[in-house]
């Protein structure tokens, strides 16, 4: 590593350098990289081979870039400047082809992008991520700005994404909202497969239990076979809590039930007073284009019977024996399967599904949580008594 004229000048001023083999090999190749406030630089095998091409990466930053990349002419002039810089395999390899990238802000940049000659020259401004394989054409993403994100293998014709310094606004931020979505954890909770085989894998009262509990509240419905567009996919976001159990007792059996077999009004499942509907993740986050229209009360009717964004729209909904779809909701409900508690003599399960045991007699604090119940505190005991050469919980 840093076998060149000036290759690794200024390398991580003040902070740490990493150096895999064969880096920064090129004429002034790590000029300047990670230089002051903290600063930490880290480059893959074989990377910043050309002239000056990891000059002032990560100014005022840390620096990470992958194998093969930067290595041509200028390819991370200006990278990171005043930020953070992480280049993937492969990258950056055409003629200024990252110069000026993240200028006063952060920049990710996927494996094998920007390889067209000043693909991503004036890319700047805070935060900007682009996907895997993306940005590979001649000025394809010289308009992107602070914020935009943009998946795996797109941006690659010219003119998709910018027109020269124009953006086409609403298609980058339709890339967005796709990248946002699939960026969420997401638990299938019931669903319809092809072949016509109806699961559920939670019950009602541990996805309600999960949406009081879950920041967001959201639901996503996917629908592989629903005709219209805009029920391909629905967001459902919850805005009061989800009801008890014991409040279903009309069509609706639980919370489940509600969406996969009988939409109801009842217990307390009404537009834009209990839950609001939206077409994408990222609407649904920001709160915008919420639905306008809605209605219920057909058993034997799922979700979302004919609701739509701006008036009624027939035969989209789900049940359990039509269509194939999918529910799932953000996050990971917790477990049904392996309760928590002690048994036996005596046997221990954790909310983590850890086992133990432990054979000796004395009082033990099973559970504990000052902040339960909004401060009034949980504190539970237990007393093991020794019996012959074990002991059981008393």
């Amino acid at each position: 590593s840093c076998t060149a004229n000036q290759s690794c000048k200024s390398l991580a001023s003040k902070g740490t350098a990493t150096l895999a083999k064969k880096a920064c090999t090129g004429s002034q190749s790590c000029q300047d990289a990670a230089k002051d406030n903290d600063s930490k630089f880290t480059v893959g095998e074989e990377s910043c081979t050309e002239n000056q091409s990891c000059k002032k990466a990560g100014d005022d930053g840390d620096a990470t870039i992958g194998e093969n990349s930067c290595t041509a002419s200028k390819s991370c002039s200006g990278l990171g400047a005043k930020g953070k810089a992480i280049v993937g395999n492969g990258s950056c390899t055409g003629d200024e082809s990252c110069s000026k990238a993240g200028e006063e802000g952060d920049i990710t940049i996927g494996d094998n992008s920007c390889t067209g000659g000043k693909a991503c020259k004036d890319l700047k401004k805070d935060t900007i991520v682009i996907g895997n394989n993306s940005c590979t054409c001649y000025e394809c993403c010289k308009c992107l700005d602070d914020g935009d994100i943009i998946p795996d293998n797109s941006c690659t014709q010219s003119g998709e994404c910018c027109s020269g310094s124009s953006r086409k606004g609403a298609y980058l931020s339709a890339l967005k909202a796709t990248a946002a979505a699939s960026a969420v954890t997401w638990t299938t909770f019931a669903e319809r497969t092809s072949s016509g085989t109806f699961t559920t894998s939670y019950s009602g009262a541990a996805i309600a239990e999960h949406m009081n509990q879950d920041p967001n509240r959201i639901i996503h419905r996917h629908c592989s076979t629903c005709t219209a567009s805009t029920h391909k996919d629905i967001y459902y976001k919850r805005i009061t809590s989800v009801p008890a159990q014991s409040a279903f007792t009309g069509h609706a059996t639980d919370f489940v039930n509600l969406f996969t077999d009988n939409w109801m009004t009842t217990p307390s499942n009404v537009l834009n007073t209990d839950f609001k509907l939206y077409s994408t993740y990222d609407d649904a986050i920001n709160n915008v284009n919420e639905w306008t229209y809605c209605n219920y009360d057909d058993p034997t009717v799922g979700f979302p019977r004919d609701c739509g964004p701006n008036g009624k729209i027939d035969h989209q909904w789900s049940k359990s024996t039509t269509r194939t779809w999918v529910f799932e909701v953000e996050g990971t409900p917790r477990s049904e399967t392996n309760p928590v508690g002690p048994g036996g003599d005596p046997h221990f399960t954790t909310w983590n599904n850890e086992h133990f045991e432990y054979h000796g007699q004395c009082d033990l604090t099973l559970v504990k949580d000052a902040e339960f119940a909004e401060g009034l505190g949980l504190d539970i005991h237990i007393r093991t008594k020794v019996v012959r050469y074990w002991s059981y919980i008393k």
